[in-house]
Order: C-alpha cells, then sequence, then structure tokens
C-alpha cells in the first residue's frame, strides 16, 4: 500500500528483521507495470500487507527505486524507526529528571513515531553531542537500564525486557511451514565476564561485573560515558553480556 492505494501482482517480497538493527527492511520486485504511476516515489509512506489485507506486517516509507526498461521494478524501504537511525535529534544536548519512556518521546514525537513498552527509571541527567544519531543515544539510556529497543509492525518504537519467560505462539515444523533450517554457535564474541565502568556526578568511580557463559578466562570491560548510577552500571553490565551471550547462537530457518 502507497499512499493508500493498494499495488498486487509482486513476484517476491522480502523482510528482513533484525536485533541488531532498529528498522526493518524490506524489497519487493514486480512487473514494471506501475512506472507511470505519481505515487511510486521514493519517501512516499508505504506498508506491506499480507494477502488479505488484515494485517500490517511493516509501516515506513519507500528509500530507492531500481527500474530497467524491459525488467522488473524492484522497490526497498525501511520501517518508521529508520529515521531514528539516520537523524540527530534537534535538542540541546541534554535530558533532565525525565523517565527513559518519556525521553524516547520527546524524540520520537517530531517523526510522527509512537512508544509504547516499559517506563524505565527516571533520568537524573543525560547529556549528548548534538550530533550524535537518535539511535546511538536512544539504545545507550536503554543499556544504561536493560532494555531492548526495537520496532513493531506499525513502525513504531517498542521499549522491551531483557529477559522474558514468554514462548513463541507457533511452532515451526519441518515440512509444514519449514523447507530448511540451520543453527551456528560462534564463542568469538563471548566472554567469561563483562565489567561496565564510569564515574558518578560526583567523580567516584562506579563499576559493575556481569558472568558470562564463556568458561575460559576473556574477560572485558566496557567504559560507560557520562556520568552514571551504581543502577546503571549494574543494568548495562547485564546487558552488554545478555546481547553477547544470546548473540552466539544463530537461527536461520
Amino acid at each position: 500500500r502507497v499512499n493508500n492505494l493498494i499495488y498486487t501482482g509482486f513476484s517476491s517480497i522480502n523482510i528482513t528483521s533484525s536485533m541488531d538493527y532498529l528498522s526493518d527492511s524490506f524489497t519487493a520486485t514486480a512487473n514494471n507495470r506501475w512506472i507511470d504511476s505519481t505515487e511510486l516515489q521514493v519517501n512516499a509512506e508505504c506498508a506491506i500487507l499480507n494477502d488479505d489485507e488484515s494485517d500490517t506486517l511493516l509501516a515506513g516509507y519507500i528509500f530507492g527505486i531500481t527500474t530497467t526498461i524491459g525488467e522488473p521494478i524492484t522497490i526497498t524501504g525501511m520501517d518508521k524507526t529508520a529515521d531514528l537511525i539516520n537523524c540527530t535529534i534537534a535538542g540541546n544536548g541534554e535530558f533532565a529528571g525525565l523517565t527513559l519512556k518519556k525521553i524516547f518521546e520527546k524524540i520520537c514525537e517530531p517523526f510522527g513515531i509512537e512508544v509504547s513498552g516499559e517506563d524505565g527509571r527516571t533520568v537524573n541527567r543525560f547529556r549528548y553531542a548534538l550530533n550524535e544519531k537518535a539511535i546511538d543515544v536512544m539504545r545507550d539510556l536503554a543499556a544504561r537500564q536493560g532494555y531492548l529497543v526495537r520496532s513493531d509492525t506499525n513502525g513504531n518504537l517498542v521499549i522491551d525486557e531483557l529477559t522474558t519467560t514468554n514462548k513463541a505462539k507457533f511452532v515451526l515444523v519441518e515440512g509444514d511451514n519449514i523447507i530448511s533450517g540451520k543453527v551456528s554457535v560462534s564463542a568469538e564474541n563471548q566472554h567469561s565476564s563483562y565489567r561496565v565502568l564510569g564515574q558518578s556526578y560526583n567523580d567516584n568511580t562506579i563499576n559493575s561485573t556481569f558472568v558470562g557463559k564463556n568458561t575460559r578466562y576473556r574477560p572485558v570491560t566496557v567504559i560507560n560515558s557520562g556520568s552514571i548510577q551504581i543502577a546503571d552500571a549494574i543494568s548495562s553490565s547485564e546487558w552488554v553480556g545478555r546481547i553477547a551471550d544470546g548473540s552466539a547462537v544463530t537461527y536461520q530457518v
């Protein structure tokens, strides 16, 4: 769907989603029959829908269009949170006295992005460089409190708990909804301990260590920018450790 007009007949549509990259992306290929459409333009608002148009799979913008005479047209795009990756914050370089969610709402509101999920702790003061991308500021703040940031199918931002006991509501069955599958395990970025080091507002040294899954002696220290409190260090060390340990195993279906 582009600017409320429905386009069908695509030969392929691929959607890429990754926890390492905030914004979901898509590539759509179709016969070159819409070349004269005034709606199919870069920066146009779009959405990828399921076959019966009852569910939105991705909502965002067209970022690129490739056309060749006599060849299919290729349309690429990303969900709305892509602007957080590519743009800076039009602010004064500081947030103070706001919860994590309120800060994210201030950042996302000009982009037309809504924020849902956890409220987080109140941030006493956080300073950022005016040339920092919005996503870098948000991930820094989220890591200090042990949260993940992701986009939903409507292109809005979600603040999620780092760990969960919830299980997937669907079952993957070979020959039913899986053609093939692969599991890869790598210990390259796994460590035995993850230490976060920083300074408080009164220049006291703050540090916390999270024990990793690698049983070999492979410590790593992360220096936290800006002022932090002990709660931030504890959350940050766990965040770094769990992200690294979780990334050691990849599944492809």
